[in-house]
């Protein structure tokens, strides 16, 4: 998928060569001549066809990604570890898709994974071709969270043959649930019934519903539930909780046919879990609790949650992706300008 169009050259100019009858003793890219390299292979070239430009682009994206994929449970030593693979070759370096001189992709036959090959290198290429293949939503900062725990599930099957396959049976996994929560990630939807902005309302209403007197003590407080909504809801909880934990959490959440409902009433559970604390506490006090949320017993944010969602009668935001009817300046909405025109 990314190749240094250099090594294209070399090739398209040993070709050449051959072609003339001539036999290219190069074993690898050397010097070319300025004559020999024309404008469209030029790497200073700005242009959005140019092979540089979208090379130096996907070098960019790679490296975004792998800054975030190194700091995905970099306390879960599993991640660090190197890939078990009976057919890795010693020898060969971790594998790139190379690209033919007419532009078409192709792999090599002899292509096979590199033995030092780790987890996190895996996730990395999973996340850099989802970002290729989906160019309207890219890579996005915390599809790292949201990938790592469905790797891990395939990665510690029971049955070598499945763990083999690890890699493409998370990426479907991954691809199939980024359909769902991709809107959350994606800022152009933030205002619309799909996006995140529509679930965090929902979330807020809900809180307001089933415990009055808590949404009062938060609005007053000024601790507007963006500051740690967006997080629980756009990665699915999978930062506030320990993996095995996520991955409890999970089972639940996707064997609910209404599984991003269900998330919000977790959600809420959180916060009812911790109402005393945030009831005598202050801004800073509650803020910090609920940004680095506390290490909970996951089994009974699950059985509230449960309960909620069996005695509240709540009409989530229908996801249909039109403009939320619903005011333009959130802050009003939630009650926030209330406060800071009183400062004033």
């Amino acid at each position: 998928l990314v190749t240094n169009p250099y090594k294209i050259i070399f090739e398209k100019k040993k070709e050449e060569e051959q072609g003339k009858g001539g036999e290219s003793t190069e074993t690898k890219p050397s010097t070319l001549k300025m004559q020999s390299v024309d404008e469209m292979e030029d790497p200073l070239r700005q242009d959005p066809t140019s092979k540089w430009d979208q090379y130096f682009k996907d070098e960019t994206l790679r490296e975004e990604i792998h800054k975030d994929v190194m700091r995905t449970y970099s306390s879960f030593s599993f991640f660090m570890q190197r890939v078990h693979n009976p057919d890795a070759d010693p020898k060969s370096e971790t594998p790139v898709a190379t690209v033919s001189p007419k532009g078409e992709s192709k792999t090599k036959e002899n292509y096979s994974p590199s033995k030092d090959e780790t987890h996190h290198d895996v996730i990395q290429r999973i996340l850099f071709i989802y970002a290729k293949l989906n160019p309207g939503v890219r890579y996005v900062q915390g599809m790292n969270e949201i990938l790592a725990p469905i790797y891990f599930t395939f990665a510690k099957d029971s049955d070598e043959d499945f763990r083999v396959h690890a890699e493409a049976d998370a990426f479907f996994c991954f691809s199939n649930l980024m359909i769902e929560v991709r809107d959350r990630f994606d800022r152009t939807l933030d205002c619309t019934s799909a996006g995140i902005i529509a679930a965090v309302k929902d979330l807020n209403d809900l809180l307001e519903k089933v415990d009055k007197k808590l949404h009062v003590h938060l609005r007053k407080l000024n601790i507007d539930p963006r500051f740690y909504a967006f997080r629980w809801l756009t990665l699915l909880l999978s930062q506030e909780f320990e993996l095995p934990d996520t991955l409890r959490l999970w089972d639940s959440l996707f064997a609910d046919e209404k599984r991003f409902d269900y998330l919000t009433y977790c959600c809420v559970s959180m916060l009812l879990i911790y109402r005393e604390k945030l009831l005598k506490g202050g801004f800073a006090e509650g803020l910090r609790l609920l940004q680095d949320y506390p290490s909970t017993d996951l089994h009974e944010i699950l059985a509230q949650a449960t309960t909620l969602n069996l005695r509240t009668k709540f009409k989530f935001e229908q996801s249909d992706g039109q403009q939320l009817v619903m005011p333009i300046d959130l802050d009003a909405h939630l009650g926030l300008n209330v406060r800071r025109k009183g400062k004033r």
